[in-house]
């Protein structure tokens, strides 16, 4: 019975096209898969409970990811320059969006940041160019340093009221035209120093 997948069990194998993961998995260890540049798809088991850091890093032809509803974390670097990468589902039960989990995934153009989570971290989307509409949740207090930094394909941007802190650098060199922030905002760092084609900023009324 399979419970795991080791550190690096298959890193660099450029010949997996596919994978089926047994319903028995709980854990994919880092580097688990770092480096397949044959895969396509992932879909990870509700039984899975823990992905390691950069345990699909650097799958040049990954195109579509489901994390699954077991895990909480999405570990640094779990998908770092997957660039192909387009197609993400982040489970229902994650929590934690970790450092750098899609950044240099230039192909992603939306993301939907499920009401579970609560913290996500800098640089977890940096550099994803092609990202053009991003959903946070319900449970997000902070965007932290650079976590959409260099997403060029970003022309609005709306901030929702539950968002309490957005850190310096935040949306460093975006291309954002709008944006929009809630009621919730108590903090702005120098989140959108670079941000030269910013037109229009709405403040909702009742930000205190």
């Amino acid at each position: 019975v399979v419970k795991e997948i080791g550190s690096s069990a298959f890193a660099n194998n450029d010949k997996i096209t596919s994978i089926t993961f047994p319903e028995t998995l709980v854990e994919i260890a880092s580097g688990a898969f770092c480096a397949c540049d044959g895969l396509t798809e992932v879909v990870i088991p509700d039984t899975v409970t823990v992905l390691g850091s950069n345990a699909f890093s650097d799958c040049s032809k990954l195109v579509s990811i489901s994390t699954g509803n077991g895990i909480t974390e999405i570990s640094k670097r779990a998908f770092y320059s997957c660039k192909s990468l387009k197609n993400v589902t982040i489970g229902s039960n994650v929590t934690i969006i970790g450092e750098e989990a899609f950044a240099e995934s230039k192909a992603i153009k939306s993301i939907v940041i499920p009401d579970s989570v609560t913290e996500i971290a800098q640089y977890a989307f940096y550099r994803c160019h092609a990202l053009d509409t991003v959903k946070i949740g319900s449970g997000v207090k902070t965007i932290r340093k650079q976590t959409f930094g260099e997403c060029y394909a970003l022309d609005e941007f709306v901030i929702p009221d539950n968002i309490e802190v957005i850190e310096p650098k935040a949306f460093d060199g975006i291309s954002v035209d709008k944006l929009i922030i809630g009621k919730g905002v108590r903090d702005i760092g120098d989140a959108f120093i670079t941000c030269e084609t910013l037109k229009t900023v709405v403040i909702d009324e009742e930000n205190p």
